[in-house]
């Protein structure tokens, strides 16, 4: 008498010989990956912060530890030369230190650890005045992403190392009645799906959040930061309502140049061409049989 442990019959190995292989294959098609939505990087930093007055223009940002301040004229964008600033921060005045034409810096006392106002006081050619500026601080950088225990995957792994133990079984069961059959099969079955997500990389650049550097936006705007400005010295000129007519007659004569434009009458046709190089200008003194022009007859296919 013999003991089974699986249920006798060549259809019951077939049948779990597919199953088995459609689970593993299952498994090895997707691995128990996550591939979810890209992170946007911050290294860029956030959105400087800015204020005007009619008289100045201040863009303000900060990396965390320095803050960096654009002083402009209004109306012109002309930066500002021999202004001075302080700025006031958690009720401390520090001045801050002129690095170019409208270019200011300052080593803050202590990290900015979220949004935090920020006053300044300006002297410049077009007087003093106090302007308030809001600055963010910037995203926290993380070296590398924490993922946590994926009991999914887990469960995944461990089914596809027991369906593939069961496999083995079960296929050298079957192997030794139809080898022929099972290897088609498992090759059929296993194959594409293990080739449909093999080992492509899955790695998405991250959208940066930038701040600093010229950009064009979704909405069609430009982002043009004050460095950039300074650099190319792009001027601006407000707009003023003005009386203007909307034409203006002028009385008078349209000559067109003979050496561009003319009118001639021929007995036969052809191209007219100057003798000497010009043709005679308007006005100048000719004598009667002188030679103006000469004509050079074009000659059609017939």
């Amino acid at each position: 008498m013999t003991n089974r442990i699986w249920p006798a019959g060549p259809r019951f190995g077939a049948a779990a010989v597919l199953a088995l292989a459609l689970a593993t294959g299952a498994a090895l098609a997707h691995e128990g990956e996550d591939h979810g939505a890209p992170a946007v990087s911050a290294a860029a930093g956030p959105l400087p912060a800015t204020a005007e007055d009619g008289r100045y223009e201040v863009v303000a940002q900060s990396d965390g530890r320095h803050l960096k301040l654009w002083l402009d004229d209004w109306a012109s964008n002309a930066p500002a030369n021999g202004a001075r600033v302080t700025a006031t921060i958690a009720g401390r005045d520090l001045p801050m230190r002129p690095l170019a034409p409208g270019d200011f810096t300052l080593d803050l006392p202590a990290p900015l650890t979220g949004p935090t106002p920020i006053g300044l006081a300006i002297e410049g050619h077009r007087g003093p005045t106090l302007l308030n500026v809001e600055v963010a601080a910037p995203a926290a950088e993380t070296g590398e992403e924490v993922h946590g225990f994926d009991w999914r995957a887990a469960l995944i792994g461990g089914g596809t190392v027991l369906g593939a133990i069961l496999l083995a079984a079960l296929g050298w069961r079957a192997a030794r009645r139809r080898p022929v059959a099972v290897a088609l099969l498992l090759a059929f079955l296993i194959g594409p799906r293990a080739i449909a997500h093999g080992d492509e990389p899955h790695d998405e650049a991250a959208p940066i959040a930038s701040g600093d550097r010229p950009e064009r936006r979704g909405d069609g705007s430009v982002l043009l930061p004050k460095p950039t400005q300074h650099l190319l010295e792009i001027r601006t000129w407000p707009a003023a309502p003005s009386t203007a007519r909307a034409a203006v007659g002028l009385t008078g004569r349209v000559i067109a140049d003979p050496a561009q434009n003319a009118r001639v009458a021929t007995a036969i046709g052809g191209r007219v061409l100057p003798i000497g190089g010009a043709f005679p200008r308007l006005g100048a003194e000719v004598r009667a049989g002188e030679a103006l022009a000469r004509i050079v007859p074009t000659l059609d296919a017939a």
